[in-house]
């Protein structure tokens, strides 16, 4: 029973950061972060326009183009970011929600066993071999029965369960850096060889 109080209100309370992290990396992309890729991606568009506006030497037109490119790269970044970080997040956040608090119970069937168990322990002596100890027992064996039923079920579905989720929200996380990457080295091979 002590094992499973420990886990539980461990598993409540990281269940609850996590989803608080993710909630708060979730407004961050789609706020800070998106708005400093927003501006980077204008000011390399205005760049572009400086460039394309006087065509002193060669390479200037490529240069020009390649850096336009680059501002439209950002803006392609930005929508990426908010778009990616909602596909990954939202559905990870929607499972933690369903585990936050999902054992908000057990502290008072854990009151309930330690009690019974208690007053089995101190009147055992008392009601040694009547049914009053018995009807404690089992009371006692009940309420604990319950307790690591409890336990067991949650082993049993938050294994499986959190480990897919994990999974899945880091693979889409690997699979918008990765296209990130591309965004940028699609637009980084626009520029001319100096």
């Amino acid at each position: 029973m002590r094992k499973f109080e420990q886990f539980s209100g461990g598993m409540d309370k990281t269940t609850s950061q996590l989803a608080d992290a993710l909630s708060r990396s979730l407004k961050t992309h789609d706020t800070s972060i998106r708005s400093e890729i927003i501006h980077v991606g204008k000011a390399f568009d205005e760049l572009g326009k400086v460039f394309a506006s006087k065509q002193q030497k060669e390479g200037s037109v490529e240069l020009a183009n390649a850096t336009a490119a680059a501002g439209k790269t950002f803006e392609e970044s930005a929508q990426l970011v908010t778009s990616s970080a909602l596909e990954s997040t939202i559905p990870f956040l929607d499972n933690l929600w369903l585990y936050d608090g999902l054992l908000s119970h057990k502290d008072g069937m854990v009151e309930v066993g330690k009690q019974t168990k208690e007053k089995i322990d101190a009147n055992r002596k008392k009601l040694s071999g009547t049914s009053a100890e018995k009807e404690l027992q089992i009371k006692s064996d009940t309420i604990n029965g319950a307790l690591l039923s409890e336990a067991d079920y949650l082993d049993e579905i938050r294994i499986p369960d959190f480990t897919s989720n994990m999974k899945l929200y880091l693979a889409r996380r690997a699979e918008y850096h990765r296209r990130q990457c591309e965004l940028f080295e699609a637009a980084a091979a626009r520029f001319p060889d100096s």
